[in-house]
């Protein structure tokens, strides 16, 4: 096949999608074809899911499902995870909040045992400060000033 006998037609992609209407009056074959995969999959539906029935690229299907997510016309109704173990989101015409993604066991066992150091941190933190409380008297702007020009004399002799 030459170059020249190969046609591509390509329709135009709606620039402004403001209801579903827009979408009905659309050009753009692959606009039509995610549109119409949201009827009947009340459970919701995965881009993925989309791109394998509809033959389309799982890019235009992203394009397209975030424009009409940036619209307010879809939302996030649910996640799955795939064969890989990674959240895929699923997807529902509508507008509403999105649902949050879960968290990971690994990533909640982990943020556990941060949230332990940084609680032995500051108990060391709270030893420390009495510790120095106890050993360093306490004093006043000017005895500080003192103290503070000795140390200074101090360093400029070491070098």
């Amino acid at each position: 096949m030459t170059r020249s006998t190969i046609t591509k037609t390509k329709n135009t992609v709606t620039k402004v999608v403001t209801s579903i209407e827009c979408l009905n009056k659309s050009t753009n074959t692959a606009e039509q074809a995610v549109y119409r995969s949201f009827f009947g999959a009340d459970e919701g539906i995965k881009p993925r899911d989309i791109a394998a029935k509809r033959g389309l690229h799982p890019k235009t299907v992203a394009a397209v499902i975030r424009r009409l997510k940036q619209s307010k016309l879809l939302y996030i109704s649910g996640w799955k995870e795939s064969a890989n173990k990674r959240q895929l989101a699923v997807y529902k015409l509508g507008n509403h909040p999105d649902v949050p993604m879960p968290v990971k066991k690994r990533v909640a066992v982990a943020l556990k045992a941060v949230d332990v150091l940084v609680l032995r941190h500051k108990a060391l933190c709270e030893q420390y400060d009495a510790i120095n409380r106890a050993l360093v008297p306490a004093r006043n702007m000017k005895q500080q000033r003192v103290v503070n020009l000795r140390y200074l004399e101090h360093i400029q002799g070491i070098r």
